[in-house]
């Protein structure tokens, strides 16, 4: 998982790092993390948007 693989290296690259380094290091990766949530956040909403209309183009009868 690339996950996985990602979270290992990052903590091999602070943890190698020298102090105010190591705080820059943290800082973007909780920039990254916060735009990654974002990103998935949208992707479930569009999910759930297009699940919410397949369920009520059923429920009513509705092909497209």
């Amino acid at each position: 998982d690339i996950w996985n693989v990602d979270d290992a290296l990052w903590t091999v690259l602070i943890a190698r790092q020298d102090v105010s380094r190591r705080v820059r290091l943290l800082r973007c990766l909780k920039a990254r993390r916060r735009e990654e949530n974002w990103t998935l956040l949208a992707t479930q909403l569009r999910r759930s948007g297009r699940l919410l209309g397949q369920a009520a183009r059923k429920a009513f009868g509705q092909n497209h």
